[in-house]
């Protein structure tokens, strides 16, 4: 979707955008100034932007392309940087000031990685930085605030955060609802766990219940592994109802 996209140009909105796909010019490599039904700058200005995101496409450079995009808009670049770290924390409060993280979880589409606070967190920093593109659920207002304050991380990724995604669609409520809107099954153990009891699974852990350690993993990597099948549903739906086709 992101080749088909010109939102991202300045000074292009969604009208212009429409005329462009209205002209028959569906993608960057079919963009023909004498095609589009634009003044002559305009479509000088577009193109000189469109040979750019390609390039910057090509090369890899997603921060261009997050820079430009609207936040709302960051869907549209899931299929084009297939390397995505589907991310989420589990933390001892609501209060980045004075609370902290406890586990960080990235599936990275194939492979969970945890980290632990007081174990391997130190090696978070570097690794989060080789993503292209984060994915999360409520992210923008919780894990990425919470991880910049305790880590002092400038997020420059794309980022798909999809509470607003799915409210964009009309699809509303928490993380476990819209699980359960698209017939997401989690394990038993996990099943009727919320953050009030990853947050006794913590403490539980630090008095010395390894066991707990566990539980919170398995209900953190059940987090982040759904978000990956959450994202591809939300990609499809957001992309059906833009009708450029």
């Amino acid at each position: 979707m992101l080749k088909n996209s010109y939102i991202h140009i300045p000074y292009v909105g969604y009208i212009t955008e429409r005329k462009i796909w209205d002209s028959g010019i569906k993608s960057w490599d079919d963009f023909d100034v004498n095609k589009v039904n634009l003044p002559s700058f305009r479509c000088k200005h577009i193109k000189k932007f469109v040979d750019i995101s390609a390039k910057c496409l090509g090369e890899g450079n997603y921060s261009f392309f997050s820079s430009l995009l609207p936040r709302h808009e960051h869907w549209r670049c899931l299929p084009d940087f297939p390397k995505i770290a589907y991310l989420d924390i589990e933390t001892t409060g609501l209060d980045k000031a004075n609370d902290d993280i406890t586990m960080i979880g990235v599936y990275d589409g194939n492979n969970v990685r945890t980290f632990v606070r007081g174990k391997d967190f130190l090696s978070f920093k570097d690794y989060i930085a080789s993503f292209p593109m984060i994915v999360t659920f409520n992210g923008s207002c919780f894990d990425l605030p919470f991880l910049s304050s305790k880590f002092k991380i400038n997020f420059k990724q794309i980022h798909l955060d999809l509470r607003f995604a799915f409210r964009k669609l009309g699809i509303t409520g928490g993380l476990k609802n819209i699980e359960r809107e698209f017939e997401l099954e989690r394990s038993s153990e996990t099943r009727n766990l919320d953050g009030f009891d990853a947050v006794h699974l913590w403490h539980d852990y630090v008095r010395g219940d390894d066991s707990a350690l566990e539980l919170l993993k398995r209900y953190n990597t059940e987090d982040i592994t759904g978000l990956k099948i959450l994202a591809n549903k939300a990609y499809e739906m957001l992309r059906k109802e833009l009708k450029y086709e």
